[in-house]
């Protein structure tokens, strides 16, 4: 279990919901408050062992089935297939600062097929760095779902991902 998910469950207040899932890529652990789906962490250190050591030390506060978005679960089947519909659950990104949060809704803008730029990202919430907007996407908590792969550079180079560029590639390449 990384470190960013251990952090983004002790901001919650309430309970915290987890559910597990697989496609292509590898496993994935999908992590909700009663607020909406709050992290995505994918095939990175994703340790079954680690999962039940947090449930176990939470003291119910994390529970590990009835996760209240179904629908997120099943979108994530989809989108892994070719879907091309837009998340259908409520997404709660108060993990961020603020200005995180700023450049991960205007990439929920970006429709499925498209592409937009981090300089462009950049004008469009008011600040002169494209870095900052890069470094931003860096810290995104639920990729594919707010689609930090569809940011590219303005040359139109793919810039950085976290899952690594052949991935960011065979996702544009899928969508």
């Amino acid at each position: 279990m990384s470190f960013p998910l251990i952090r983004a469950l002790k901001l919650r207040p309430g309970r915290v919901f987890l559910a597990e899932g697989g496609s292509q890529y590898g496993k994935y652990l999908l992590a909700a408050s009663e607020r909406g789906v709050f992290w995505l962490e994918f095939n990175r250190t994703l340790r079954d062992g680690a999962v039940r050591k947090l449930i176990d030390q939470s003291n119910g506060r994390v529970i590990y089935n009835d996760f209240p978005f179904p629908q997120a679960i099943a979108w994530l089947g989809e989108f892994f297939q070719g879907g091309k519909s837009p998340f259908p659950a409520p997404i709660d990104l108060n993990t961020g600062t603020d200005f995180q949060r700023k450049v991960w809704e205007e990439v929920l803008n970006i429709p499925h097929g498209g592409v937009s730029t981090y300089s462009r990202l950049a004008g469009l919430i008011g600040t002169p760095s494209a870095r900052a907007v890069g470094t931003a996407n860096g810290k995104n908590p639920l990729p594919f779902i707010v689609p930090c792969h569809r940011v590219v550079r303005a040359d139109g180079s793919m810039g950085g991902y976290g899952m690594g560029i052949p991935m960011k590639i065979g996702l544009l390449e899928m969508e």
